[in-house]
């Protein structure tokens, strides 16, 4: 069709050819309507459906992750699922019969059996009646304690134990991101300039002074809290704006990407408290790479 300068030219939608789609590798951040993969070969999970073309799309706004063939996207909010072997980081909230509730933001509490604590002293025994009158000189309600998951109930509730590394929090604070920002490592204790960092796998982040150890490695201990120094108080908040930054941008939360961070802010002279300022942040977080995690 030709009206003056103009030409339009008509296709019959059958002449139409769609470039064919490009899928979202695995390990990536997709939103709902995002094509995945093509659905042969693979099986569905949760966050996932089939359209018509026989496609894998996500459902929901999250991270693809593959186990052989079984896809699925993990939201990017949302309450923690768990697995057996994560670390958690809770806070007890009722103290029943031979058992302690345990927030750890999951869609129902955990279970902390007093057969899964370690007696004080080490000991190796049998629980007694006596343990059981006992239970709140070991957990009360609002301790933090830190807990690995150790299996599931029928209904889906989590048990765990307080066993050798893990057990009550003191002298520090918590920050809390979505679970789907913490990477799974090979040890989730960590250790940067004199500040212990416990990042669980439920999203909530422990962050403390580094405890002192007598010569069998076991730690002191005092009657009283050691004092925390400036300098360290300083290192601690500002390692606590380096999460809270790569939070923000929905960016992975491991000792790599945090510490990129912690060393950024010190090479631009910026103060803890400067670190919360939305420019300072996009500065921040600029360049920091997490497809290597």
């Amino acid at each position: 069709i030709c009206s003056g300068n103009m030409q339009l030219e008509i296709f019959h939608p059958a002449e139409l050819a769609l470039p064919a789609p490009k899928y979202k590798a695995a390990a990536r951040q997709v939103c709902p309507g995002d094509i995945i993969c093509e659905a042969s070969g693979f099986l569905r999970g949760h966050g996932t459906f089939i359209d018509a073309d026989n496609n894998l799309v996500a459902s929901v706004a999250g991270v693809v992750e593959t186990v052989n063939k079984f896809v699925m996207v993990k939201p990017l909010k949302g309450r923690y699922a768990g697995d057996v072997g994560d670390v958690a980081v809770g806070r007890i909230t009722n103290v029943g019969e031979k058992r302690w509730k345990v927030d750890t933001h999951a869609k129902q509490d955990a279970v902390l059996l007093l057969s899964s604590i370690d007696l004080p002293g080490d000991v190796r025994r049998r629980r007694t009646q006596a343990d059981q009158l006992r239970m709140r000189d070991f957990f009360v309600e609002n301790d933090l304690i830190s807990a690995e998951v150790q299996a599931f109930f029928s209904d889906g509730g989590m048990s765990i134990h307080t066993r050798t590394n893990y057990g009550k929090l003191k002298s520090g604070f918590i920050v809390t991101v979505s679970p789907s920002l913490i990477k799974r490592s090979k040890t989730h204790f960590h250790q940067f300039h004199g500040v212990g960092v416990i990042m669980a796998n439920n999203g909530m982040i422990w962050i403390h002074p580094v405890e002192d150890k007598d010569e069998d490695g076991d730690v002191k201990i005092e009657s009283e809290p050691k004092p925390v120094t400036p300098e360290l108080r300083m290192s601690m908040a500002r390692i606590r704006n380096s999460i809270l930054a790569l939070a923000s941008r929905s960016m992975a939360v491991h000792p790599q990407t945090m510490m990129a961070v912690y060393n950024r802010s010190l090479a631009l002279q910026y103060h803890p408290k400067q670190m919360s300022h939305p420019n300072v942040v996009t500065e921040l977080v600029r360049d920091i790479n997490t497809n290597d995690l």
